[in-house]
């Protein structure tokens, strides 16, 4: 199932949340790439100090 533009405009813990355990597909009509996805992290933008572009 793809994700549409409204999955990713809600709440950042939200979104970190539901990303676990789906699938990340690639294909270019040749081969097909496969990754399911096993961690996420969530940054609230620059107010989170453990944001990589925080300082």
């Amino acid at each position: 199932m793809r994700l549409g533009r409204e999955f990713y405009t809600r709440n950042t813990i939200l979104v970190a949340r539901d990303l676990l355990g789906k699938v990340l597909v690639y294909n270019d009509g040749e081969t097909t790439c496969k990754g399911k996805i096993v961690e996420t992290e969530a940054y609230i933008g620059t107010k989170d100090d453990g944001a990589h572009f925080h300082k």
